[in-house]
């Protein structure tokens, strides 16, 4: 994996995170966490270290609070797939009427206060 290769994976995470979309970040880490791990720069692989930190808070959360939970449903690219019918199959609820949820809060992954796992792992 080149070099503009793992800087594309970590915007790819980076904007997941700012979408809250938890199962997404999952997937990439799965699929590219270790080429970035193994052939990053120091700094990227410093900064999929700090990403893996938010998801496993995030992932601790929707344990409790539920998938999707802290999806960002006013985040603009949420907003274009829920028009275009893309995620019906994961959020069927939020998909109809193509829209944001009136009172819904909007919520990201790294807004998730650190669990005290996270806390002794600082």
């Amino acid at each position: 994996m080149g070099e503009r290769l793992q800087e594309a994976a970590l915007n790819a995470l980076k904007r997941s995170e700012r979408r809250g979309d938890v199962e997404v970040m999952k997937t990439l880490i799965d699929s590219i966490g270790n080429d970035i791990a193994d052939e990053g720069t120091l700094e990227e692989v410093r900064e999929l270290a700090r990403i893996l930190m938010r998801l496993i808070d995030a992932i601790e959360h929707e344990v409790v609070a539920g998938k999707g939970a802290l999806m960002n449903w006013d985040d603009p690219a949420n907003v274009e797939m829920l028009k275009k019918g893309l995620l019906k199959n994961r959020f069927a609820a939020q998909s109809r009427g193509f829209g944001v949820l009136s009172g819904e809060a909007s919520y990201s992954v790294a807004s998730v206060p650190a669990s005290s796992s996270a806390a002794s792992r600082a």
